[in-house]
């Protein structure tokens, strides 16, 4: 079992925020979905693999080619989450003004289909 966060990306916590709350199903494989879109590959120290590889296989491409690279690294993320049976859409779009890339995935998993929409700063 994750803990589960909220729409902000915090950790949800009870009304009193005196206990963490736990996801389940669907929604804690969409955590788990998310947290791994948000971890730069090298940076887990008990497993370096964990992670986009954003900095050497896609920030130092040609554009064209790292926006491929990045729907490939994101699609690989889905794809290895415990509980995911298959992906559905990955669609990536990049605001170079912010620089900040949209991720909007699908897949198909053992609690059902899910699916979400991830800004990655």
């Amino acid at each position: 079992m994750t803990r589960g966060f909220d729409v902000s990306g915090d950790i949800a916590l009870s009304s009193d925020e005196r206990h963490l709350l736990l996801a389940q199903g669907p929604t804690e494989i969409v955590d788990r979905i998310r947290v791994g879109l948000e971890t730069l590959a090298g940076t887990w120290a008990y497993d370096l693999r964990v992670g986009v590889r954003y900095w050497d296989q896609i920030f130092e491409k040609p554009a064209s080619v790292g926006l491929a690279l990045l729907r490939s690294e994101i699609t690989r993320i889905v794809r290895e989450t415990p509980g995911v049976v298959s992906v559905g859409r990955v669609a990536v779009s990049f605001d170079r003004a912010t620089r900040t890339a949209s991720v909007a995935w699908s897949a198909q998993t053992d609690a059902g289909a899910i699916r979400d929409l991830v800004v990655l700063r």
